[in-house]
């Protein structure tokens, strides 16, 4: 399943609503833009003229662009007690990675997480506030798969994280020896064609 970021943007009776994942980093990028938060919507409200710098906003923390495909990569963190301290969910661009939901219960793993080293405690916290892990655990290294490469940037140096795999560089020199092979390749297919077609027409390679 793919890393997905849940947002949407729309202009609604002269104003700009913008759905999308609780961001404490987002949050206060809307506050500077003027947003207004809707309880009741569970939007954002901004006047039109800020849709480019909402969506410059968007972008940074959330590597979300709605005309383009983002790239997509594998990144390695390292989850700690201190990292994750009095926490009992981590989110991160708008998506929450890992969950306990009680004290006895395992912790959640999102659809793209994957647990490389280590393991979390069976039981953290109270009965009142569950935890990820407690003060004593021992570090849990996971890689957290298709994470947008523009959102990279977004996580805690607290993590620290690693890029383990990215979107290759594209090799111009290959691509345009690539195209002057299938140019030349083309070339004689089309004589070919006309030979077979006018037998007669004597082509530059008879």
């Amino acid at each position: 399943m793919t890393f997905k970021v849940l947002i949407r943007i729309a202009e609604h009776q002269g104003r700009l609503h913008v759905h999308s994942p609780y961001s404490k980093a987002f949050a206060a990028r809307a506050r500077k833009l003027n947003g207004l938060w809707s309880p009741e919507t569970k939007t954002w409200h901004f006047s039109p003229d800020k849709e480019q710098p909402v969506r410059r906003a968007l972008k940074d923390v959330y590597g979300w662009d709605e005309f383009t495909t983002p790239e997509l990569c594998t990144v390695q963190l390292t989850v700690t007690p201190e990292a994750v301290l009095n926490k009992h969910t981590l989110t991160i661009a708008g998506v929450t990675l890992l969950s306990r939901l009680r004290r006895n219960y395992s912790v959640w793993l999102g659809d793209n997480v994957r647990i490389i080293s280590g393991n979390f405690p069976e039981a953290a916290g109270s009965p009142q506030y569950p935890l990820i892990m407690g003060v004593k655990a021992q570090p849990v290294v996971i890689h957290v798969q298709e994470f947008p490469v523009d959102a990279v940037s977004t996580i805690p140096p607290r993590f620290n994280p690693i890029v383990i795999t990215a979107p290759p560089s594209i090799d111009i020199a290959a691509l345009r020896a690539e195209r002057e092979q299938l140019t030349r390749r083309i070339s004689e297919i089309d004589k070919k064609i006309a030979r077979a077609v006018h037998p007669t027409i004597q082509t530059e390679a008879a």
